[in-house]
């Protein structure tokens, strides 16, 4: 499968709604850690990006910086990412004093508003082993976390959680035609239905959706279509499953 753009803006009212009320969070003065959960693949590292650009444009935070952690954080890599965010080269070796320069740096803002966010946390993360303050010890500073599992949020303290969920029916058929070229005046009608059986399959998940509709672009042959409808059904019976099929060729 080719490589493919999987930050495709997914702009319906619920998920507009939603990005709302998170910027909305930002600009509380008594909110300081913000999680967005939601099963892989719903969107929310979409979420996340979309809304540090926006925040960007509208010039809500002095500076914004954004690192992804992952199942196994590499804390010198999380450093980095942040620190080039801010402007800061971190040369030292020890992941303690590189810590200490990043905490140096965001805590040298003299009040100045910034938002970090963590992309893809799974567990409880120390923000002080990465070298971010405690944002409720540091006045101007924001953390928003994107995170798979619920109980994190909990774990990461966060004041307000938003869980992103699957698209409705009509949501994702929708996007799966913008993503596979089924255009609505199609006379095709098996085409159709097997477009439909597929994007069922892809339950609703904005990045399954985005991944396999590209993936059968313009393609007519109803075998690739039956193929590819046979791959879902057969993986497609847990996450780790679905996660296979979507993950195969992300590059974030």
């Amino acid at each position: 499968m080719q490589m493919l753009n999987l930050n495709h803006r997914v702009d319906f009212e619920t998920r507009l709604s939603t990005k709302k009320k998170i910027k909305e969070a930002l600009k509380d003065k008594d909110i300081s850690i913000i999680g967005i959960c939601g099963m892989p693949g719903v969107g929310k590292t979409t979420m996340a990006k979309e809304i540090v650009n926006e925040v960007k444009d509208e010039k809500l935070f002095k500076e914004v910086a954004f690192a992804v952690v992952s199942n196994d954080p590499d804390i010198s890599k999380i450093q980095d990412q942040l620190g080039e965010a801010l402007g800061l080269k971190i040369e030292e070796k020890t992941n303690t004093v590189r810590a200490g320069r990043l905490c140096q740096r965001v805590e040298g803002n003299d009040g100045k508003s910034i938002l970090v966010t963590l992309d893809d946390v799974w567990n409880e993360i120390d923000l002080g082993t990465i070298g971010v303050p405690s944002p409720h010890d540091h006045k101007g500073l924001k953390i928003m976390f994107t995170t798979r599992i619920e109980e994190t949020c909990s774990k990461m303290k966060a004041q307000r959680k938003f869980e992103i969920e699957v698209l409705d029916e009509k949501e994702g058929w929708q996007l799966f035609k913008d993503m596979s070229g089924i255009s609505d005046d199609e006379t095709d009608d098996e085409l159709v239905s097997m477009a439909q059986k597929v994007a069922d399959e892809c339950r609703g998940l904005p990045l399954a959706l985005v991944v396999v509709g590209k993936a059968l672009e313009s393609n007519k042959a109803t075998y690739k279509w039956s193929d590819a409808l046979l791959q879902l059904q057969s993986r497609a019976t847990n996450l780790d499953g679905m996660d296979d099929i979507v993950y195969r060729d992300k590059e974030l």
